[in-house]
């Protein structure tokens, strides 16, 4: 009797074709399971739609841009890519002074007014660098191309840099408003219109005349046509805080930022100098035809940082700018952006670079061949510099531009070091760009730590 009453009290267990009733606490504990997912999940959704509006036009500009140099690649020899990379190059180290960086104080401000004088003192200060840059060129043009490693081949050339410096600068400050504004369709738009530009009017230029001067007049040509679309978009959004500007509150503005020229712009200047530098080097030591290898090879790699990279970056420097001023933590957003980025980076490794050797020559042409062996040792760059860059960008959301310089120097001094080396060993550019591509894992690595070590610190000042 024992036995049945007890064995009466027992709970049935369930079995696989029974349904399992969850209780009242069971019950409320998956509702606010799901409400807590739900929460993040509308959290996460705005910042990866911003970031996919950006690539969308990213993305059409790096097609149009790989499958436009498949033809360049057959109209223009490594010679004259070689002499572009290090056009380029110049041009670059210029641009990153052209407003003295406080374009990119731009989308800090809390305040429109603010931000409003800031971009009045960006284009200020870049019409003074544009005017300096003519005089440069006039006064030691000539000086200039001795320098350069078979300078004489970029002498027409000369006179196109204040223009690019000029409408580079303008697509920087136009970029940083719209990027404050959330105007991220605005930006993507632009970005396939210069490609537009610039690849028709490479191509063009190379049909009728197939020199040097054709290739990089096609460069700038993009670039001022990207600058003059974006400032005409821009102007609807900034025309009325420009106007209210008030000259006098220019100079407050300027030492309340002072940190950008004075620390952020060299720190731009070494970042510029680590990432065109090189090019540079490897003409003066290698020759122009292996620097215009290494161009192709660079410029076919990088497709991804400038596809993902930058515009998780734009997104991600207007995210963390929101989360700070509100007073959250960052460390999810830090480790999402790892997370994130290190899969897109496998993925693009797997299929871009491991059969570059196989398809390079086949698409580009035999004598760009040898740019697929290149690209090996760039995927490590490729897989470091998509976590690096977005994150690098917390520096400027923290005003820490002390840091950002001393980060950039460590890059810069290793990355030179690399290649300096290669040519003091004599060793051959296959080494010398597997020497540059280690001395820029390491260097990116740290920078990544920096930030890191920067949000936990931060995390303990919101706490206490």
């Amino acid at each position: 009797m024992r036995m049945e009453a007890h064995h009466l009290t027992r709970k049935p267990m369930s079995t696989a074709n029974e349904a399992v009733v969850p209780g009242p606490e069971s019950g409320r504990r998956l509702r606010g399971l799901r409400g807590r997912v739900d929460r993040f999940l509308s959290q996460q959704n705005g910042f990866f739609r911003q970031v996919l509006m950006l690539s969308s036009g990213t993305l059409a500009s790096q097609l149009i841009l790989l499958i436009s140099g498949i033809g360049l690649a057959r109209i223009y020899d490594p010679n004259q890519f070689g002499s572009l990379s290090i056009f380029i190059s110049v041009l670059t180290l210029m641009s990153v002074m052209a407003a003295w960086r406080y374009e990119a104080a731009i989308p800090l401000p809390a305040k429109v007014e603010e931000a409003a004088e800031l971009l009045a003192l960006s284009l200020l200060v870049l019409g003074a660098m544009t005017a300096s840059s003519i005089a440069i060129v006039w006064a030691w043009g000539t000086r200039i191309i001795a320098f350069l490693p078979q300078g004489e081949l970029l002498e027409t050339c000369l006179w196109l840099v204040p223009l690019g410096l000029l409408s580079t600068g303008l697509h920087r400050i136009c970029g940083s408003w719209m990027v404050r504004e959330g105007n991220f369709r605005g930006i993507a738009g632009n970005s396939i219109v210069q490609t537009l530009l610039q690849v028709t009017s490479q191509i063009g230029f190379g049909v009728f005349s197939g020199t040097t001067l054709g290739l990089i007049s096609g460069d700038v040509l993009g670039r001022t046509g990207g600058a003059c679309t974006l400032w005409r978009r821009c102007w609807h959004s900034c025309r009325e805080p420009l106007r209210s500007v008030h000259p006098q509150n220019l100079p407050t503005i300027a030492r309340r930022y002072w940190r950008f020229p004075f620390i952020s712009s060299w720190a731009a200047l070494v970042n510029a100098a680590c990432n065109y530098l090189p090019h540079i080097l490897i003409a003066l030591y290698f020759g122009l035809g292996v620097a215009g290898l290494f161009a192709l090879a660079q410029r076919v790699i990088t497709m991804p940082c400038t596809l993902l990279g930058h515009s998780v970056a734009k997104v991600y420097l207007r995210e963390c700018a929101r989360l700070r001023h509100e007073r959250k933590d960052l460390k999810q957003l830090f480790w999402r952006t790892v997370l994130s980025q290190s899969l897109t980076a496998c993925l693009v490794i797997m299929l871009l670079v491991a059969p570059a050797p196989w398809y390079f020559g086949w698409v580009f042409g035999n004598e760009w061949a040898e740019a697929g062996w290149y690209a090996w040792p760039l995927a490590a760059v490729l897989f470091i510099r998509l976590i690096a860059l977005p994150l690098g960008t917390t520096l400027d959301v923290f005003e820490r531009q002390d840091l950002h310089l001393l980060r950039e120097s460590i890059r810069a001094a290793a990355v030179v070091t690399a290649i300096l080396l290669s040519a003091a060993l004599r060793t051959s550019p296959f080494v010398a760009i597997g020497l540059f591509s280690i001395a820029a894992c390491l260097a990116n690595g740290v920078g990544i730590f920096v930030v890191w070590n920067l949000i936990r610190k931060d995390e303990g000042l919101v706490q206490s």
